[in-house]
C-alpha cells in the first residue's frame, strides 16, 4: 500500500525532531497530518526533552483517522512533561483526554474552535495554567477542578452551550 504524503513526512519530521536536541519549538499549523501522522511526530518528540511549545492548529486530527490514532496521538503528547504551550485549535476535536492532564507544565492551552463537549475532571492538575482558550466548542458545563488552576489569568469561554458553571 502506498503510503500518504502526510505518513511519509510524519516520519521525516519524527526522526528531525528525535536527534535535535535543542529544538524548543514546533508549528505545524495548517497541515492535513491527521492523528496518525501526529502520533509518530509526538513519539519523535517523545525521545526529546527540549520542547516546550507545540502548535497543531488546523492539523485535521479529529478528522483523519481510526479513533485508535487519535489515543495514540494523545499517549504520546502526553509523555512532553517540558511543554509550556499548546494549541489544538481547529481540529474537530470532541473529547479532551485525561492523559492531557499529565501536561503539567503547560502554562498556555488552547482548544478553541474544535466540539468539546466536556473536559475532564483532572484539568485542575494543570496548576500552572495561566491561558485556557476554549470558545466555540459545545460545553455545558465546566469541571469543578478547574477552581485548582489558581494562576488562570485567561479563560475564554465565548460560543459554547454553558449552563451550569462550577461552584
Amino acid at each position: 500500500s502506498s503510503k500518504s504524503i502526510a505518513e511519509l513526512s510524519s516520519h521525516v519530521i519524527a526522526r528531525l525532531v528525535r536527534t535535535n536536541s535543542r529544538l524548543k519549538e514546533l508549528n505545524l499549523k495548517a497541515n492535513d497530518l491527521g492523528a496518525s501522522s501526529a502520533a509518530t511526530i509526538m513519539r519523535g518528540l517523545a525521545q526529546t526533552a527540549s520542547i516546550t511549545s507545540l502548535n497543531l492548529s488546523g492539523t485535521k486530527l479529529g478528522l483523519v483517522g481510526l479513533p485508535a490514532d487519535l489515543n495514540s496521538f494523545f499517549t504520546e503528547l502526553s509523555k512532553l512533561k517540558s511543554l509550556k504551550y499548546l494549541s489544538l485549535t481547529n481540529n474537530d476535536l470532541a473529547d479532551v483526554p485525561e492523559s492531557l492532564c499529565r501536561l503539567v507544565s503547560l502554562t498556555t492551552l488552547q482548544l478553541h474552535g474544535n466540539r468539546v463537549v466536556k473536559l475532564p475532571m483532572a484539568l485542575g492538575q494543570l496548576h500552572g495554567l495561566r491561558e485556557l482558550t476554549l470558545q466555540g466548542n459545545r460545553l455545558s458545563r465546566l469541571p469543578a477542578s478547574l477552581t485548582d488552576c489558581a494562576q488562570l489569568e485567561l479563560l475564554d469561554l465565548r460560543n459554547n452551550a454553558l449552563q451550569l458553571l462550577p461552584p
